[in-house]
């Protein structure tokens, strides 16, 4: 998962509450489990087809397609997967942290459970 330009954040314009900034999430590099503690995500997927595992223990799971928003509230636990080897996804993302790279407290004990949700998918 990438950044793939810097954007509107704190250190390309000064922003002092909201970063947005294009995303980019390929096959081959999926998320590991994490959380974003105090501040709220947004996503407008532009291309490809998104799978984001959430929920404590990331028993939701929502399928976001092009021309789809996905919110995900602070404090909750989740992890990203494009499904098209063959097409990157590619989204517009906004966060209620203006950092170019946000604060993200990593969920290691939530990978063995992500990686047997990502084979039965």
């Amino acid at each position: 998962m990438g950044i793939t330009n810097t954007g509107v954040t704190a250190q390309t314009s000064g922003s002092s509450a909201l970063a947005l900034q294009l995303l980019r999430v390929s096959a081959d590099d999926p998320e590991d489990a994490h959380v974003h503690e105090a501040h709220e995500t947004a996503l407008y997927l532009l291309r490809g087809t998104l799978v984001v595992y959430h929920g404590d223990w990331l028993q939701e799971q929502t399928v976001v397609r092009p021309g789809e928003f996905f919110f995900l509230p602070a404090g909750a636990a989740h992890a990203f997967r494009c499904l098209d080897p063959a097409e990157p996804c590619l989204a517009v993302s906004a966060r209620s942290h203006p950092d170019a790279r946000e604060p993200a407290q990593p969920l290691p004990e939530l990978n063995p459970l992500l990686e047997k949700l990502r084979r039965a998918a």
